[in-house]
């Protein structure tokens, strides 16, 4: 491993801006700067991992240190870590010393330059949150398209304080908003490591969710990049499963954990939902029915869906 510290603080932070990062030179720019944009009344560090990149990722970080002496800590890894079963999250926060973690992947940017400082606000005016997310606008890689205010526009509100049963269900937070206290990340890698999941994320937020609430500010934080590649994207229905898969597996143990909240029929609706859904975007309507339950649960989740759907159609056509 190739540690690269240049002159950073010996004093604690309140906040650790943590970013990993992977083949990520087309983007990793714009996160960089969108950290060091941040104007805040409390002290920050930026920690980037980068799990041995084959592309240009290294040698922009690089520059970013040398521009900016003592305001990145930079751990890059001679080999490929996460191809061998290690932990990407609870590596890269093990070098976090604030009191807070912020998480944003490299192909993800900020785009407020008050973004930590709302939400350390928000997280010490509620003691019980133990995280606290925002809403995101969505860049499509492929197309170019901005979709503005993915939650607002389609006029929903993610769950707030005890999301458990909800979140069992369905993770609607997107990682690159989150702020969390680093004592509630305790115990996550034990989880992670037995569960193997392809979604470290999701395996957290289910984590903090047994012991704190949850918080939200109904204001875009940053933007997330839809990218071919992306782990919860996939061009082909198999890649889709399999990701689903995971996702449902994660939820079973935490509902094991947390003494069964939700009976096991609600968390198989909710996993052949989503695989229906990704079959009808992505028009594999013969597919799709393979994934149609009969059962209440899963025609309310449908109906639902095409609630909001209509509902954010009306309000861009009410917008023009």
């Amino acid at each position: 491993m190739l540690w690269k510290t240049l002159r950073v603080s010996e004093q604690r932070p309140l906040v650790s801006v943590v970013c990993v990062a992977y083949n990520h030179e087309r983007f990793i720019a714009d996160a960089l700067s969108s950290f060091l944009d941040q104007e805040a009344d409390f002290s920050f560090e930026i920690i980037v991992h980068d799990d041995a990149s084959s592309d240009g990722t290294d040698t922009i970080v690089r520059n970013f240190c040398e521009r900016f002496p003592g305001r990145i800590r930079y751990i890059r890894q001679a080999q490929n870590i996460y191809s061998q079963g290690t932990l990407i999250f609870d590596t890269a926060c093990s070098y976090a010393r604030g009191e807070f973690i912020a998480l944003c992947e490299g192909d993800d940017f900020w785009v407020r330059k008050d973004k930590l400082k709302l939400q350390v606000d928000f997280l010490r005016r509620n003691p019980e949150c133990g995280v606290v997310f925002g809403d995101v606008n969505v860049l499509m890689e492929e197309s170019g398209k901005l979709l503005r205010a993915h939650d607002r526009s389609r006029g929903y509100l993610p769950p707030v304080g005890d999301v458990r049963t909800k979140l069992l269900r369905y993770n609607p937070y997107k990682t690159c908003t989150a702020l969390f206290r680093r004592e509630a990340m305790s115990g996550y890698a034990g989880h992670a490591r037995k569960l193997h999941a392809r979604m470290e994320d999701y395996v957290l937020w289910l984590h903090i969710a047994e012991r704190h609430e949850f918080g939200y500010i109904p204001e875009v934080l940053a933007t997330y990049r839809v990218l071919r590649s992306s782990a919860s994207h996939f061009a082909d229905i198999g890649g889709k499963i399999r990701f689903a898969r995971s996702g449902y597996k994660v939820a079973v143990h935490f509902n094991r954990v947390m003494s069964f909240p939700l009976q096991k029929r609600a968390l198989r609706e909710s996993y052949c939902f989503t695989v229906f859904m990704h079959c009808l975007h992505t028009r594999r309507f013969a597919d799709a029915v393979r994934f149609v339950l009969p059962t209440p649960g899963f025609f309310r989740a449908v109906l639902a869906s095409a609630w909001r759907g209509v509902s954010s159609m009306r309000r861009r056509l009410s917008d023009r």
